[in-house]
């Protein structure tokens, strides 16, 4: 979500068993200090992965930590995107949370991570933060793989640590560096994603930027949304929403899906450009008919609000469902929030007013698990038909569902345990949060057995659950 509420691309969910499934990390106060790199394992859909967590930005306790999120190896999708956060809420609880990325495998998210550092500074331990996830354990890396002048400012007391100085790669031992300097823009795109991202080079914006600057001018639609994003978040630049609205204006106007809601998301806030909803809601669509949660949820809050197009809640409604199917949170809560049912003395219900009982939590689940199941269904028989040539977003859904599947594209996921633990009204929220354990039995995806057999087995899980008009409403929570 942006500042004034938005949801800004990437983030979306294609399937249950790809979800990576992307606040506050204070700098030196909280153990972090810029150059470090934290390497360890943590849990998701895909089973256990390996994860570095390189910190590219900790100035002073007052300042946002800034780290990339580095995932993946060893047989598994590699992938790459920035977190940021800052503990000062949290009372020595450190919570990152995504905000773009640099290297997107198809079908995967971006999730957050919550944890504490131990007392001594070198471990950091926690939960990713989606309820298809598990924990994280990371330990801070003092090997002589880290570079001489990190090793150097991590021997340094705290008020003298300073940042590694980058490096630049030399385009006479390295190909890709002679392919950008001799004009290339796909190796200019892939050079400056080496520098957002501090592969084989330290981690350096500004190169990142004077790379995607290179490409995007030549017309490679992923460096100008990715110049896009440094722009708009002002990263290897300053922030400068003009250029922003620019480059997501190039890249949306080739297809690029992340552009166009990013795109929609200044016009409908003015930023950069005279704010204009219907423009927004113009772009929204685009980028919603092709598939993208966020702009599904972003069209949705248009019509429910009738800005820039006719308020239309139903319709609305409609947008927000279809985010939700693809695990968009936000869109789960406004789905709640817009069928909660309301008791009156005119239209009582049997247990309104009351938890759900185990068999109606349980229903929940299924009918959860249900949709998920229909909607991998509905994208396997799109990838089918070839609507897929003429569909970029639709072209890596079908990539990463087929990837989970062995390439049949075929899969469902049912409740095979389900038990109620306990359940306490929401706060703020419609509805009552509850834990319960529930099994999963996921036929046809491509699990290690090791996950596959824990799935079944069950695990502990926490969820909001609404009623509805007709049942009750599963919405996953982090479960922090």
């Amino acid at each position: 979500m942006n500042r004034q509420g938005r949801a800004v691309a990437p983030c979306s969910l294609a399937v249950l068993a790809l979800a990576l499934c992307p606040v506050p990390a204070a700098g030196a106060e909280s153990g972090f200090l810029a150059g470090q790199e934290w390497v360890g394992r943590y849990r998701c859909a895909q089973g256990t992965t390996a994860l570095t967590l390189k910190i590219v930005g900790a100035a002073d306790p007052s300042a946002p930590l800034r780290a990339i999120f580095s995932f993946g190896g060893q047989g598994q999708p590699e992938g790459a995107y920035y977190v940021a956060g800052d503990t000062r809420k949290s009372q020595g609880v450190v919570e990152l949370s995504p905000t773009s990325w640099i290297d997107r495998p198809p079908g995967y998210i971006a999730v957050g991570l919550s944890g504490r550092v131990s007392a001594d500074g070198r471990n950091f331990a926690g939960r990713i933060t989606h309820p298809s996830c598990g924990q994280f354990a990371l330990t801070l890396n003092t090997s002589e793989a880290l570079s001489e002048t990190a090793r150097h400012a991590l021997s340094q007391p705290k008020a003298e640590r300073r940042p590694p100085e980058p490096v630049t790669a030399r385009a006479e031992t390295d190909p890709l560096q002679a392919a950008a300097e001799a004009g290339d823009p796909v190796a200019q795109r892939k050079l400056g994603e080496r520098y957002a991202f501090g592969r084989e080079v330290a981690q350096e914006d500004m190169q990142a930027a004077k790379w995607f600057r290179l490409a995007a001018e030549q017309g490679e639609m992923e460096a100008q949304y990715k110049l896009a994003v440094m722009y708009d978040q002002g990263y290897g630049a300053a922030r400068d929403p003009q250029q922003a609205l620019r480059w997501f204006s190039a890249a949306a106007e080739q297809g690029h899906t992340g552009a166009q809601n990013n795109l929609g998301v200044l016009y409908e806030h003015g930023r950069g450009v005279s704010q204009d909803p219907k423009k927004a809601a113009i772009w929204y669509r685009k980028a919603a008919d092709s598939g993208l949660p966020a702009a599904q949820y972003n069209l949705g809050a248009l019509y429910e609000g009738g800005r820039g197009v006719a308020q239309d809640r139903p319709l609305a409604l409609k947008y927000y469902r279809m985010a939700a199917n693809q695990g968009y949170e936000a869109a789960n809560n406004k789905v709640a929030a817009m069928t909660a049912v309301t008791a009156t003395k005119d239209s009582p219900r049997r247990r309104s007013g009351t938890e759900p009982t185990e068999a109606e939590l349980c229903q929940a689940l299924r009918d959860k698990y249900r949709a998920i199941s229909e909607n991998m269904r509905q994208v396997n028989e799109a990838c089918k038909s070839g609507a897929a040539r003429n569909d970029p977003l639709l072209a890596i859904q079908c990539l990463g569902q087929w990837g989970a599947t062995g390439g049949t594209g075929r899969a469902t996921v049912q409740v095979t345990r389900c038990e109620k633990v306990a359940c306490e009204k929401a706060s703020g929220q419609p509805g009552y949060l509850c834990d319960f354990v529930a099994g999963l039995d996921a036929q046809g995806l491509t699990l290690p057995p090791s996950y596959a057999g824990m799935l079944r087995q069950g695990d502990l899980g926490k969820g909001r659950f609404v009623e509805t008009g007709d049942g009750w409403l599963f919405i996953p929570t982090n479960g922090n």
